[in-house]
């Protein structure tokens, strides 16, 4: 799988939707079952962009498989830290891992 790991940008918002609905529904690694609605996502992906946190899209043939993001705590003495979240998916992966084992 070839991807490209790029700062998000409002062109990702959509497929960062679908990316995050794709892992939340294996019921898994989110503590979401599915994504939260479209518009919350976007405010989500738009205000960390405004603010300047850091999070990336990893890209492969357009579609968004992926991201990171780095948000910062807001607790007290935590406030000097900062959460790490993120995903990779990827079917053809997934199934050969599969096959494998």
């Amino acid at each position: 799988m070839t991807y490209q790991i790029v700062p998000i940008a409002e062109e990702h918002i959509r497929g960062f939707h679908a990316a995050v609905d794709v892992v939340a529904r294996e019921r898994k690694y989110l503590v979401h079952l599915e994504a939260p609605p479209f518009e919350e996502t976007r405010r989500f992906v738009l205000r960390n962009i405004e603010h300047g946190y850091p999070q990336f899209a990893v890209v492969s043939a357009d579609t968004v498989v992926g991201w990171c993001d780095v948000l910062p705590n807001r607790l007290g003495s935590s406030i000097h830290t900062a959460e790490l979240w993120g995903s990779v998916y990827c079917r053809s992966f997934a199934a050969k891992a599969s096959a494998a084992s």
